[in-house]
């Protein structure tokens, strides 16, 4: 049963809400999965922040356009899901990632990184990346690390000064 126009409009909308609301996107061809199998691609998208949503294309191309974001033409071929990223990328394209190892039949077309239009080969890099917490973590050692070396640096002479002079003290208690 095809779309009414008022259906049309609406899964539009539906698609504009979800690209405003998304920091990227991954797209990948899921032709030959179960139910089953889609529904657990679904639960493990959910689970690293995004959202999967299977796109009619040619209203999936006029959302993006009205959103003035670029059309990934090549990527919006033959049936399309795609992860919408609500929270960080990098774990819906690791969900994508991994459910591709271990489904044949589901194949990553690329994605989206803000007007960036993503190779499957960078979206496997992304998967790689490490999650935000650990990436904060890192760039807060790499921060502190040369502040305690110039701390420890400017007061390894107070401190030699503060023993010599407790030395002399203790000398002059002694004597």
């Amino acid at each position: 049963m095809p779309l009414t126009r008022a259906q049309k409009e609406q899964l539009i909308e539906q698609y504009m809400d979800l690209l405003r609301n998304s920091h990227g996107l991954i797209l990948a061809d899921y032709r030959g999965l179960t139910v089953k199998e889609m529904q657990g691609l679904r639960r493990q998208v959910k689970d690293a922040g995004g959202h999967l949503q299977v796109v009619k294309n040619t209203l999936f191309r006029i959302a993006m356009q009205r959103v003035d974001m670029p059309v990934p033409e090549d990527l919006l071929v033959g049936p399309v899901v795609v992860g919408f990223c609500v929270q960080d990328v990098p774990p819906v394209a690791k969900a994508f990632v991994e459910f591709g190892k271990e489904a044949a039949s589901f194949t990553i077309k690329g994605g989206m990184l803000g007007e960036t239009i993503l190779s499957v080969e960078e979206v496997e890099n992304l998967a790689k990346l490490p999650p935000m917490e650990v990436l904060r973590g890192q760039l807060l050692g790499a921060i502190q690390g040369p502040m305690t070396n110039l701390v420890g640096v400017i007061s390894a002479p107070l401190q030699e000064i503060a023993y010599v002079l407790q030395a002399r003290a203790e000398q002059g208690e002694a004597a």
